[in-house]
């Protein structure tokens, strides 16, 4: 039975301590006591264009300090227009709430949202995309200002929106008479930037905020003209939600003192220091990920090869934590930095046996990364991996989470290790 034969824990940091004889048959060892060492650092690989939902808000984490969320947008248009007899009765963008995260209550949660016009051309993103450095030139004024609670509710008919009035003499240029298309659309209007007045996010609270997420990728979100001729009125809808239109996030993240929880301060400002806390902290919107180091990893191989049976990951989290106000992934994502910087998503990934699960009886994680830890045994991976909020959720929520450290006293970051030694004679 294999309950039976798991009885051997082998530490690489001292291949030969607890070693069963070369005379035993017994071939398979499980070991939790890998060493690793772990620390945290900023995410800079993260892409923030191109997806379905923005994020926006403002809020004060007692832990991670200050965040912001703000964002660009480009727009279309619905059909060919032409007009210049029409007169604007007003103009509302309107876009399609799809949840949040933090505190969306109606006073502690409060926001003051602005929106400025982007006052040059938004190109298509590089190769590597565009992440929260980006910046184009926008209109020193506001379009609009808008105070408002981050929670929406369908009304009717129509699903879950906000909707804010724009200064009407925005529109003026779209009734000179000439014929604006899908062509010539940004010639008239290049986009919009929107953001949470600074000033909101500079009087929050520890706890206070929050971020919320809109769907721009929907026929709901759009900019619409509201105007008519004579008796009869129309609307001229732009859309943000086709294809053609260009979506970037920008992430703003005050990780200082004044802002912070003092033990994360320390632990992103000096890697090495491990005494200040037992966690290790992750936050989504290009904030902070774990780096994990196995430094003697290839000290299995002293006594001979062996085959990784089944290598998981397990990682504890901080149960002190607000898990309410602050939820946590349903799972987390390992994975290694490619040559040129850019995630590598690890082989495990692509077999059926491969696992990342919330148990939370346990309260941890556990990651299967058995294919991934072979290759690193065999000299074909890097001994050095990330611990992550899935890709594909950086930046389209705002999870932020903590976990124990190596170093935690009961319930440790750790690889959990089955092989077997195989045989040299």
């Amino acid at each position: 039975m294999v309950s039976a034969m798991l009885v051997s824990c082998e530490s690489d940091s001292d291949p030969n301590n607890g070693i069963i004889a070369a005379t035993d048959s017994l071939l398979l060892r499980f070991t939790d006591t890998t060493t690793l060492t772990a620390f945290i650092e900023n995410d800079d690989t993260l892409r923030t264009d191109g997806t379905d939902r923005v994020l926006l808000g403002s809020y004060h984490d007692p832990v991670f300090g200050k965040t912001r969320a703000s964002f660009y947008s480009t727009f279309t248009i619905a059909q060919s227009f032409h007009s210049s007899a029409g007169v604007i009765d007003s103009v509302i963008l309107t876009m399609k709430y799809d949840g949040g995260y933090g505190d969306l209550s109606k006073f502690t949660g409060y926001q003051v949202l602005q929106v400025f016009e982007v006052l040059e051309e938004i190109p298509a993103p590089p190769t590597e995309g565009y992440n929260s450095s980006t910046s184009f030139t926008k209109s020193a004024i506001p379009l609009a200002t808008y105070g408002y609670a981050p929670q929406f509710f369908p009304s009717g008919t129509e699903p879950a929106a906000i909707r804010i009035k724009i200064n009407p003499t925005f529109a003026n240029r779209f009734f000179t008479g000439d014929t604006i298309n899908s062509l010539n659309i940004r010639d008239y209007l290049d986009g919009i930037f929107v953001q949470i007045d600074p000033s909101v996010t500079a009087m929050q609270s520890a706890t206070q905020g929050g971020i919320a997420y809109f769907k721009l990728n929907s026929d709901v979100s759009n900019i619409k003209v509201y105007y008519h001729e004579g008796a009869t009125s129309y609307a001229l809808k732009l859309p943000m939600g086709t294809s053609s239109n260009r979506r970037i996030n920008i992430f703003q993240h005050d990780y200082t003192i004044a802002s912070a929880d003092a033990a994360f301060v320390n632990k992103l400002t000096t890697p090495t220091d491990t005494s200040s806390s037992d966690k290790l902290y992750i936050q989504a919107m290009e904030g902070t990920r774990v780096k994990v180091k196995m430094p003697y990893i290839q000290s299995y191989l002293d006594s001979g090869p062996i085959i990784v049976n089944r290598a998981e990951l397990v990682i504890p989290i901080d149960n002190t934590q607000d898990l309410l106000l602050y939820p946590i992934p349903i799972n987390m994502l390992t994975y290694t930095l490619a040559a040129d910087g850019r995630i590598k998503l690890m082989s495990d990934i692509f077999y059926t046996y491969y696992d990342s699960y919330y148990n939370a009886t346990t309260q941890e994680y556990k990651v299967v990364i058995t294919q991934y830890i072979q290759q690193v045994v065999n000299g074909e991976e890097v001994a050095e991996f990330y611990i992550d909020i899935p890709v594909l959720t950086k930046n389209t929520d705002a999870y932020r989470i903590v976990i124990n450290a190596v170093e935690h006293a009961t319930k440790p970051l750790k690889l959990n290790l089955t092989y077997t030694r195989i045989p040299t004679s």
